[in-house]
């Protein structure tokens, strides 16, 4: 056999870029030579330069060209690429990357190039003889049909001679150079394949159309080949995984799977491009062509053609014999294979998914075109449904390990871009993916089981994830009328406006064409999708199914504690987020309670519980996403109406105060205060504060009424008195939960706003709960105070630290809690305001208290090198002043009347007390030593801060005295260093007496600098 121009070139670069032996140099200009390979288009060249030339000249019957260094240009690339594929294939080698670069770059040219460029087999010719020549005789017959409108008859018979001609030339040549000087089966296949169906090509209809009649006969022998080459894929396979399990091999390259979605690529869109032709109207949806078949069923006869021509050449090769039984099993194995491979291929390759967060490969196909086939695809009966049908059916509707992960796997990529109907939900998840969800105590599966079973996890979860809360209907147009999708644009995450306004000027656009029911359908859709989540959690919980017990699907995820497996945690967390939000939505749209949804819920909720309780970070994460959606979704009423809504309050309350136990420090976590803090740790720590401030958000506004309060308020009110109970609760000899604390400190912006409602409008309840909060820090702060002195700082740092933030978050309502004193109250106010007062004292106490005892950093800092410092840090996490500081700086720069609350409780004396702590910190400054700012005392910023409170509080209350004393201070430390000469350390005292200055409030300054320094 003859081999194709290009072929030996291909084989040694791919030889030199894989084979680790060779120099660097030899790789390069192989990878250069591979990339200007695959981008070749000689036709494209030849119809360019013909342009060009018709441009520049009048007559246009004068379209000779001329080309330089034409033996560049000599060879095909679609032949050289098959050569090898049908070569590598049929021969017992390893080289595993020809076959998949070969795959590659046939399915690049099918997505990316016109039918008539992609089988280039004329360019084995040369580029005047071969491309050339074809292109001149096409386009002589294409200007005599415009000169010659009459002549019709004539021209049509021409442009059938020459197709016809080009038809005996080059399929014996695609047959004899496809087999790469070898004995090769793919070619012989092939022979045989174009044997039995000559006519399809031969009396083809649109021989006489010059434009047309190419293209399909192209396309037809690209189908044949793809096919074949398909079937000697999937046939190397089975070979190969027979030698494995007789010779008990080493671990053989998985290129198959690699090979087969690329090819299957290719093939549907070389079926898309036969059946919808690009119309003059761009903005119009094309008709199908009436001879090309559905998508599904065009790809399924592409594939039992070969499988027909298949079993007659094996049966020819045991010279008419019966085929052995091995043999049969690789000859159903390759078209099952190849079947299960294209459909799985073509919903990836057509389709675009709706509300896309990722870059998706868009094949240069006209928009219409994708336009039609995705209106084809997400049609039950032209769509997954009878991909479903017709891969069960090449199965004989068996169901061993191999075909369950194929129909998984095809159900898989299809539930990605289009609403699964409810009958594939009951056949594949029902029958098929329970059955290796199934979980055993102890008992491990196999290794292919292991891998069905992942399959079936990632189908569940594609589904849970196409009917995302998020999802709307204008993402389903987007991607039904084939306009594109939103998410990233050549690697930006966000789209601009300018991007925004394109895509909604194209989705605007795609729909006028249509007829006004793609609105509904997309609704439709939506619907369908998210009643598809349901239908498949009910499946995977064994909810309503004859089948149900203890052991079924998922069930056991929800109270076995074994049940920890990445997979199965990350499948009920998706189905949380989907299907919970809208089970609520039919509870409270779709008439009468059932009891399959109301079980369904608390199966789901239960196993989400069992999540947030687990000793395992990664679990305890996957369930963040959920409660925080369960919680929007729950909160777009004002009230509570129903019985599942109860239960997603009791539960979202349940977890939020599970995951803030579960992410407690460790007990001797703080016993060496000078190690780095745990990343992983704090990062969960913020995460779940994150969570729990989400579920009691009052951001929305709905407080609910008199009557019911909203979700919002009474998750609130429930993790509130649940941390207020444990707090009181505890020996005042004995500091509280830290985890307590901490739960309690995230709900301050909640808090916050729940002061202002109350300050603007009464609220016995509200009031409530915020007397609950209240009382709860005033309790913590009490027992810190008197503890503070006699315990280590490895036990006093991490309380003081959480309830100082916590206090300083709070000081909005604090200020709300002021006003609410300057008006008439109720009974339960005046309590909120007493408590309000005891609080406010005992917590400026221990902000003085910490900021003295507890040092800003016990070891010098390590924030420039790690994200959260060392354990020893009075710091927020990742931030910078002690917390003590910071507390004060809040109460008093909040308001004017939580500044009065300030001496109010305090008295007067609070200023001379700042003042000597100021003085205080001061001398430990010094005596620490320049340039250190650790081991005792606070940082000269956080010392500055407290200049600034005393500024504050004395500018407001009259206390001139002592802010004529601390001012005092850096003004002689400048006078001194007046007359001292001029060193390093004359300039730093003076810069720091400068800094100190500038922390004055400049009315403060102004007022009460003696005149004499004026």
């Amino acid at each position: 056999m003859e081999q194709p121009h290009l072929l030996s070139k291909l084989r040694t670069a791919l030889n030199y870029l894989y084979d680790s032996q060779q120099s660097h140099q030899n790789r390069h200009e192989a990878h250069q030579f591979l990339l200007t390979y695959k981008q070749s288009n000689v036709r494209r060249l030849v119809v360019s330069r013909l342009q060009s030339r018709k441009d520049r000249t009048d007559d246009g019957e004068n379209n000779e060209i001329s080309f330089n260094q034409a033996e560049d240009l000599t060879g095909s690339i679609f032949l050289s690429c098959l050569g090898l594929l049908y070569s590598s294939c049929s021969q017992n080698n390893s080289n595993s990357h020809e076959r998949i670069f070969t795959a590659q770059a046939l399915n690049h040219r099918c997505r990316s190039i016109k039918l008539t460029e992609i089988l280039d087999i004329e360019a084995e010719d040369g580029v005047e003889c071969g491309t050339a020549r074809l292109v001149l005789a096409l386009e002589e017959v294409k200007h005599a049909k415009n000169t010659q409108p009459n002549n019709t008859a004539d021209l049509n018979e021409k442009t059938k001679s020459i197709l016809t001609a080009w038809l005996e030339r080059y399929v014996p040549m695609l047959v004899n150079r496809s087999g790469g000087g070898s004995a090769c089966t793919g070619a012989e296949l092939l022979a045989v394949v174009l044997e039995r169906h000559s006519s399809v090509l031969l009396d083809s209809p649109y021989l006489v159309d010059e434009s047309r009649g190419e293209e399909q006969i192209k396309g037809t022998l690209m189908m044949f080949s793809l096919s074949v080459a398909m079937y000697v894929a999937a046939f190397r396979d089975f070979e190969e995984q027979q030698q494995q399990q007789n010779q008990q091999d080493e671990a053989r390259s998985p290129w198959a799977n690699a090979v087969l979605a690329e090819l299957g690529s290719a093939l549907s869109v070389t079926m898309l491009r036969l059946r919808y032709r690009p119309t003059t109207d761009k903005q119009a949806t094309p008709s199908p062509d009436p001879s090309c078949p559905h998508l599904i069923d065009a790809l399924v006869h592409a594939i039992n053609v070969v499988k027909d021509s298949a079993a007659a050449y094996l049966t020819n090769q045991q010279a008419g014999n019966e085929m052995p039984s091995l043999l049969q099993d690789a000859h159903h194995y390759a078209i099952h294979r190849s079947i299960a491979a294209c459909l799985t291929s073509l919903p990836e390759t057509v389709l675009l998914p709706p509300g896309q967060d990722y870059v998706h490969r868009i094949p240069s196909v006209d928009r219409g075109s994708l336009r039609a086939a995705s209106m084809e695809l997400r049609c039950n009966e032209t769509g997954m449904e009878k991909a479903m049908t017709v891969l069960i059916q090449s199965t004989g509707n068996v169901y061993d390990d191999s075909s369950a992960a194929r129909l998984l796997g095809m159900c898989e990529a299809w539930a990605r871009y289009v609403a699964v109907p409810i009958h594939v939900i009951d056949e594949s998840v029902g029958k098929v993916a329970v059955q290796f969800m199934h979980i055993s105590k102890g008992t491990p599966a196999m290794i292919q089981q292991q891998k069905v079973q992942s399959l079936a996890f990632q189908y569940l979860v594609s589904i849970f994830e196409a009917a995302l809360p998020t999802l709307s209907v204008s993402d389903i147009l987007t991607a039904a009328l084939g306009v594109g999708a939103t998410g990233l644009q050549n690697g930006k995450k966000k789209q601009g406006n300018k991007s925004k306004k394109r895509n909604e000027k194209r989705l605007d656009r795609a729909k006028a064409v249509e007829d006004e029911s793609s609105q509904s359908q997309a609704e439709e859709e939506l619907l369908a999708r998210k009643n598809a989540a349901c239908a498949a959690a009910a499946a995977a919980f064994g909810i309503s199914t004859s089948h149900t017990g203890d052991d079924w699907g998922l069930r056991l995820a929800s109270s076995c504690p074994t049940t920890t497996s990445h997979a199965i945690c990350s499948t009920v967390a998706a189905a949380a987020t989907s299907v919970l939000p809208h089970l609520l939505w039919l509870e409270r749209n779709d008439g009468p309670s059932q009891q399959w949804r109301n079980e369904l819920f608390s199966v789901i909720i239960a196993a989400i519980q069992r999540m947030c309780k687990s000793q395992d970070r990664d679990t305890r994460a996957l369930a963040y996403e959920a409660l925080m959606i369960l919680h929007s979704a729950l909160n777009s009423v004002t009230a509570v109406s129903c019985r599942v809504e109860q239960i997603a309050i009791d539960s979202i309350c349940e977890c939020a105060l599970s995951l803030s136990a579960s992410c407690a420090y460790p007990l001797n976590y703080f016993d060496n205060l000078y190690e780095n803090n745990d990343e992983d740790l704090e990062i969960e720590r913020n995460d779940v504060r994150d969570v729990c401030r989400s579920v009691c958000s009052l951001d929305s506004g709905n407080y609910g009424s008199d009557e019911s309060k909203s979700p919002s308020i009474m998750i609130l009110n429930r993790i509130v008195s649940a941390c207020h109970s444990a707090v009181t609760g505890t020996d005042p000899a004995v500091l509280p939960s830290e985890a307590v604390v901490h739960a309690l400190s995230s709900l301050a912006k909640p808090l916050n706003k729940l002061g202002n409602k109350c300050l603007e409008q009464p609220d016995e309840e509200g009031c409530t709960i915020l007397f609950k909060a209240l009382d709860s820090f005033g309790f913590v702060f009490q027992i810190l105070n008197s503890l503070i002195e006699r315990l280590p700082h490895s036990k006093t740092l991490p309380l003081s630290r959480l309830v100082l933030i916590g206090f300083a978050s709070l000081a909005p309502l604090l200020s709300s809690v002021a006003n609410m004193a300057l008006r008439s109250t109720t009974e339960t106010e005046r309590h909120l305001i007493e408590i309000f007062e005891k609080t406010l004292y005992a917590g400026i106490q221990q902000a003085i208290l910490a900021t003295a005892q507890i040092p800003e950093l016990v070891a010098e800092s390590t924030l420039e090198l790690t994200r959260y410092d060392i354990k020893g840090a009075m710091r927020g996490p990742g931030g910078e002043d002690h917390v003590g500081c910071i507390a004060l700086i809040r109460m008093s720069s909040e308001s004017d009347v939580l500044r009065s609350s300030v001496f109010k409780v305090c008295g007067e004396s609070i200023l001379q007390d700042l003042t000597n702590l100021h003085h205080a910190l001061k001398r430990i400054e010094v005596e620490r030593g320049v340039g250190v700012d650790y081991g005792k005392g606070v940082t000269p910023l956080s010392r500055r801060l407290l200049i600034r409170v005393v500024s504050r509080l004395g500018m407001q209350q009259g206390g001139g005295t002592v802010l004529h004393t601390l001012l005092e201070e850096p003004l002689r430390e400048i006078v001194a260093q007046k007359s001292t000469p001029t060193t390093v350390e004359k300039l730093f005292r003076l810069c720091e007496a400068a800094l100190d200055l500038s922390f004055f409030l400049s009315a403060a300054t102004i007022t009460f600098i003696p005149k004499s320094c004026k």
